[in-house]
């Protein structure tokens, strides 16, 4: 079997257990046409016995059947559905599993934030999204409690567009608490997508690597809180290093998210990556998005 087909892009997620580099490193050296087994000494295995092999077989016979049954669409790097910005990343997926419309707008703004906010994000996270989508704006976010969820849910009730980027496969989805969640995104015309084939186990690194695609999706990204730490930062990491705007709202004063925005901004200034913009009114962030608008192209 060839290396470039659903199949063995699915075997190759098991039989290297989802480790993006090593699948890389087999992506990179070899070519179309290549058959599948000339390729498994780049994964650096030493354990190729008939039964191994015959086990991620299973498991990808299983995975494919499992798409299958929920209606998951899988699009591998090659296809023409595939979105090119995600191809821009060194760590693409190999393939992209999605359930739900794969023609989502060309405009799509990322709203994150933390699940534990303070008592000002609700209310901020629901009039930033509603601007964003009376401006033509998609919204992206990954389907976690707090900002992501208040980013969905206000999508939904304006009746506009709304993409959720998983950590984990698409059935069950994660969290548990969204599931209604995710069935309404999907009734709305919205989108649910994965990077993971069913049995692939959802572990603590996949919210990390969920992120950097939630920001490529993306052609600006609005975090609602900036701390020191956390998933929001690293969120905004993975935007500066793929060039994206950042918009940052100023609506509050809070001294410790002053200190993290000087930080963010003489690294993001010392690194020359990505754009931050600062809006201090409503108005401001409205002729800013009209902007960036008008200037991404379709």
């Amino acid at each position: 079997m060839q290396l470039k087909s659903l199949e063995s892009l699915v075997f190759l997620s098991f039989i290297s257990r989802y480790n993006l580099s090593k699948i890389h490193q087999v992506l990179s050296t070899t070519e179309e046409g290549d058959d599948l087994y000339a390729w498994l000494p780049l994964l650096g295995e030493s354990d190729y016995r008939e039964e191994v092999m015959e086990k991620c077989w299973e498991q990808t016979r299983k995975s494919i059947k499992k798409m299958e049954e929920n209606g998951v669409q899988a699009i591998p790097f090659y296809s023409d559905y595939y979105p090119a910005a995600l191809k821009e990343m060194d760590d693409f997926p190999p393939v992209l599993y999605v359930k739900g419309a794969i023609n989502w707008p060309s405009h799509l703004a990322a709203v994150v934030g933390p699940r534990d906010f303070t008592s000002s994000i609700p209310a901020k996270t629901e009039q930033i999204t509603r601007v964003l989508l009376e401006q033509g704006y998609g919204i992206v976010s990954g389907l976690a409690l707090g900002v992501d969820t208040i980013a969905h849910d206000q999508a939904l009730q304006q009746k506009g567009y709304t993409l959720a980027v998983l950590p984990g496969h698409l059935n069950p989805v994660y969290p548990p608490p969204n599931k209604d969640l995710a069935i309404r995104i999907l009734e709305g015309g919205g989108t649910l997508i994965s990077e993971l084939p069913f049995g692939i186990p959802l572990t603590q690194r996949r919210f990390v690597e969920r992120n950097r695609l939630t920001t490529a999706l993306s052609h600006i990204v609005l975090p609602m809180e900036l701390r020191e730490k956390g998933g929001t930062l690293k969120t905004i990491q993975h935007a500066l290093k793929q060039r994206k705007t950042l918009l940052l709202s100023a609506f509050t004063r809070d001294p410790l998210a002053d200190n993290s925005l000087q930080k963010l901004l003489r690294k993001q200034q010392k690194s020359g990556n990505g754009a931050v913009l600062l809006s201090h009114h409503l108005d401001e962030l409205k002729t800013q998005l009209q902007q960036l608008y008008d200037s991404t192209p379709r």
